[in-house]
C-alpha cells in the first residue's frame, strides 16, 4: 500500500476502536480523540521506515533518511521485522517509554502528527518538497500541542499499536504479503492487490476516507458538526452567487 492509504487506514482503525462500547478512548476529550486518530495515521507509516524511498523516509529530509537506513539495517530490510507482530510490540513499547517524559512524549506525538499530514500532503513529491511539507506539518503539530491538551500516554500507545497494526493488515492485502511472525520469514497474505494500483487508488483509499468521515461523526460530533455546518453554508453561498 502507498503511504497515503496507510495513513488513512490508521486514522480509520483508531476511530473504529473508539466506537467499541466501553472503549476507554471515548473518555478522552474531543481534542484527545482527534490527536489520537491523527497520531494513528502517522503510526501507520512507521513500518515503512525500513525503506529509504518510502514516504515516511522522505518526510523530514535527512532526519528520517538516516533513521530509515538504520531501521532497515536492524530489521533485515523492507517488509521484514517492522512488518510483524514483534515490530508492533516494539513500536508500542518505545512509545510507552517516550510518553513517560513530557518533552520526549510531546516530540514523538508531534513527529507522528507531522508524518501523517505529510503523507497526505506530500505523497509523490520529490524528497526536498516532501521534507518541506513535513517540517511545516511538524510546526503545525507543535503549535497544536502547545494550545490543546496533549494526548495521554495511553492514547499514544493505543494510537501506535492500532496504526502499525493497520499498516500490516494493509500490506497483507498485497501480493508481497508480510512476515507476520518474523523472524520466521514465511509471508502471510490476505489478497493479491498491487501496491499503488487502481483498486487501491480508486476503491480502498476513497472507502477509507468516507469511513473516517462517518466514524468521526459518531465519536467526535462536537468537532465535526461545526465543520459540516460551515461547509453547508459555503455551498449555499456558492449556489446563490452562481
Amino acid at each position: 500500500m502507498m503511504g497515503r492509504t496507510h495513513a488513512l487506514s490508521g486514522v480509520a482503525a483508531y476511530l473504529a476502536v473508539a466506537t467499541v462500547p466501553g472503549s476507554p478512548l471515548l473518555a478522552a476529550p474531543g481534542s484527545g480523540l482527534l490527536f489520537g486518530a491523527v497520531m494513528a495515521g502517522g503510526a501507520a507509516m512507521l513500518p515503512d521506515l525500513d525503506h529509504p524511498q518510502a514516504s515516511i523516509s522522505r518526510s523530514l529530509g535527512p532526519l528520517t533518511g538516516v533513521a530509515a537506513r538504520t531501521v532497515a539495517a536492524l530489521s533485515g530490510g523492507h517488509r521484514q521485522g517492522t512488518h510483524s507482530l514483534l515490530g508492533v510490540l516494539i513500536a508500542s513499547m518505545v512509545t510507552f517509554l517516550l510518553a513517560q517524559h513530557p518533552v520526549a512524549g510531546a516530540g514523538w506525538a508531534a513527529f507522528l502528527l507531522a508524518i501523517a499530514i505529510s503523507a497526505i500532503g506530500g505523497e509523490g513529491r520529490a524528497t526536498r518538497s516532501a521534507a518541506v511539507v513535513g517540517f511545516v506539518a511538524g510546526g503545525i503539530a507543535l503549535v497544536a500541542l502547545a494550545f490543546l491538551s496533549p494526548p495521554a500516554a495511553m492514547t499514544a500507545v493505543v494510537a501506535v499499536g492500532v496504526g502499525t497494526s493497520a499498516h500490516i493488515v494493509g500490506d497483507m492485502l498485497t501480493r508481497e504479503g508480510v512476515p507476520l511472525l518474523w523472524p520466521w520469514r514465511h509471508r502471510q497474505r490476505l489478497a493479491g492487490l498491487s501496491t499503488g494500483g487502481l483498486v487501491e487508488q480508486w476503491i480502498v483509499a476513497p472507502v477509507l476516507a468516507v469511513a473516517i468521515l462517518w466514524l468521526s461523526w459518531l465519536v467526535m460530533p462536537e468537532l465535526v458538526r461545526p465543520i459540516t455546518g460551515a461547509a453547508g453554508e459555503l455551498s449555499v453561498l456558492i449556489g446563490t452567487l452562481s
